[in-house]
C-alpha cells in the first residue's frame, strides 16, 4: 500500500469497494507498520486511527504527498487509473498514529 505523510498523519489511497474501507467504516482502529514491496516488516505495528477523506482540497493534499513521495511512479499510475475508470472509484485515507506511536517513529 503506497502512504505518505501529510500533516502529521500518513495518507493512502484504495478503491471504494475494498475490504479495508468497509472495516474502517465499522471500526477506525488501525495498526500499520513499515515494510518492503513484499510485505516484509521494517519495523514495529503502531496503533492509529483512520478516517475517510470527503473534502476535495484535503484529497488534493494527499494526492499531492503521494506525488511528491513516488514521483514518476505515482503519476503513470494515476494516468493509467483515470484511463481505466479506476480513478473515479478511488478513496482517500488518513491515518493519525497514536501519541506513543507518534513518539516511538
Amino acid at each position: 500500500m503506497w502512504c505518505a505523510p501529510l500533516e502529521g498523519e500518513l495518507v493512502i489511497f484504495t478503491l471504494r469497494e475494498s475490504f479495508k474501507v468497509k472495516r474502517v467504516g465499522r471500526n477506525p482502529r488501525v495498526q500499520v507498520a513499515q515494510c518492503t514491496l513484499r510485505g516484509e516488516l521494517l519495523g514495529p505495528w503502531q496503533e492509529g486511527t483512520c478516517r475517510l477523506v470527503a473534502d476535495p482540497q484535503e484529497e488534493a493534499r494527499a494526492y499531492q504527498a503521494l506525488t511528491r513521495k513516488y514521483g514518476m511512479q505515482m503519476r503513470i499510475g494515476n494516468f493509467f487509473s483515470a484511463l481505466s475508470g479506476r480513478m473515479k472509484r478511488r478513496v482517500v485515507m488518513r491515518i493519525a498514529l497514536n501519541e506513543s506511536a507518534q513518539g516511538s517513529a
